[in-house]
């Protein structure tokens, strides 16, 4: 029992004490006449406390129906659908909407929307501060509009709405979105509606992030189930290990700076006898780099058992690098082919490899053209040199001659042509492995800002 009942009870005893008291006169009938008005009063209080404890109770089993959904489905659309059947159930109205905003683009999007016709929200771009929701978004209160006409912030989403209630989605302090309800009627929404809807706006901000969370968590993985699945088929592409070459040792690593790449060497036998040996790298890193790189590999193997001339190889790569690509990606490849002692390359805008004599003299494998897919048709020119007992070549990209120390200093091909010296006479693995090892110290321990492959040859005899 409420207050105003109990004080007007304590009026009705009173009247009635007066009735039993005073003789049947003027003050008797005014006291019949005041108890009938209170009796009546009395009745409209109780069925009005009865309401109340009704809509109460059904507020209650609302919040636990929310909360139920929120622990036990993370589909935002489920969940949304959820809180706007409970409003229903306790606010009249016409139409309604969870609206989010897009920070990138500031525009306001339709997330969830009942009553509204749908090519409405696909014909305007309604930005933060513009519209009442715009307004509720900008200022992070709720606004109540009793009369939409009267009301020079309402855009015109359904002509059939009168009034108007909205209220901000917080997260963290922030304004993520809003909750908007219309009518048909006038003046429909009380300061209670809106304060109702202040509490459920509570959690539908709470689905949203919940939602939010675990969608980025799916990506996340999917994403790196992906990576893991296009890193294994990249390094099936990649040679197992070095092939036997009499008179000769080679090795070979690629490390991927994200996981996977758009590096590549290759040890490929020829039907001439001799051994194909390549290296190269695609503009760009990542899955992107790694799909062109396994294209460019294809063609690159099935050209080089047609045409034996690196020359001819390189212009028919090219092309296929050309129309298979968009603009502003490319490939930087060199191509040679071992056979005994002598070595015929080309370099299409490769990283000259570098060729340290048993002297420890050196020079510099850049004969060639230009890069891979720049034009359609592209002329090449090859280059041919003896290969001596102590001489070695060493194939590279840029992720180790343009790693990067602390200071933003590069390693260079300078200190790459001094560390192969250091180790002249250790075998193919072990100067990958010293190289390796000098990149990762002179960068100390920054994760690699670009993938890291090398490939050397080493003649150890006529």
């Amino acid at each position: 029992m409420n207050d105003l009942t109990k004080i007007l009870e304590g009026i009705r005893d009173n009247f009635r004490m007066m009735q039993e008291q005073c003789p049947p006169d003027a003050i008797t009938s005014f006291c019949r006449e005041s108890l009938s008005k209170l009796d009546s009063e009395l009745q409209k209080a109780a069925v009005s406390a009865a309401a109340h404890e009704r809509r109460g109770k059904l507020i209650d089993d609302m919040y636990y129906t929310v909360g139920s959904k929120l622990n036990s489905t993370f589909d935002l659309d489920q969940l949304l659908g959820v809180i706007i059947d409970s409003l229903e159930k306790l606010i009249s109205f016409d139409a309604a909407g969870i609206f989010l905003v897009d920070r990138q683009s500031g525009e306001i999007e339709a997330e969830y929307i009942r009553g509204y016709r749908k090519e409405f929200f696909g014909r305007i771009h309604q930005k933060v501060g513009e519209g009442v929701l715009g307004w509720v978004i900008e200022k992070a209160q709720s606004a109540n509009v009793p009369d939409v006409s009267l009301d020079a912030r309402y855009i015109y989403a359904r002509p059939e709405t009168r009034s108007e209630t909205a209220t901000p989605l917080m997260s963290k302090g922030e304004v993520i979105g809003c909750i908007n309800l219309e009518s048909d009627h006038l003046a429909a929404f009380s300061e209670e509606d809106t304060a109702l809807l202040e509490t459920y706006a509570t959690q539908a901000a709470l689905a949203v992030e919940r939602a939010k969370l675990l969608n980025e968590l799916w990506a996340r993985k999917w994403l790196e189930e992906e990576i893991a699945l296009a890193r294994k088929i990249q390094l099936s592409l990649l040679p197992s290990g070095p092939p036997e070459i009499p008179g000769f040792k080679l090795a070979g690593m690629n490390q991927p700076s994200r996981g996977i790449g758009g590096d590549y060497f290759d040890y490929i036998p020829l039907p001439s006898g001799g051994m194909g040996l390549t290296i190269a790298d695609v503009a760009g890193k990542g899955i992107g780099a790694a799909l062109i790189m396994s294209g460019f590999r294809a063609a690159l193997r099935s050209e080089s058992w047609h045409n034996p001339n690196p020359e001819k190889l390189m212009r028919k790569v090219n092309r296929f690098v050309y129309e298979s690509t968009v603009d502003s990606v490319f490939v930087t490849a060199f191509f040679g082919i071992l056979n005994g002692s002598s070595f015929q390359y080309v370099n299409a805008g490769h990283f000259p490899p570098v060729l340290i004599h048993q002297d420890c003299s050196h020079e510099l494998l850049s004969a060639g053209g230009m890069l891979l897919g720049v034009f359609e048709e592209q002329e090449y020119e090859s280059a041919a040199l003896d290969i001596r007992p102590g001489d070695t070549i060493v194939f590279f990209t840029d992720g180790v001659t343009e790693a990067l120390n602390r200071r933003e200093d590069e390693y260079g091909v300078d200190r790459l042509i001094d560390t192969i010296k250091e180790f002249k006479s250790s075998d193919a693995e072990d100067k990958i492995r010293r190289l390796r090892g000098s990149v990762l110290a002179f960068t100390g321990g920054l994760p690699p800002a670009d993938d890291l492959t090398v490939m050397i040859l080493d003649c150890t005899s006529s």
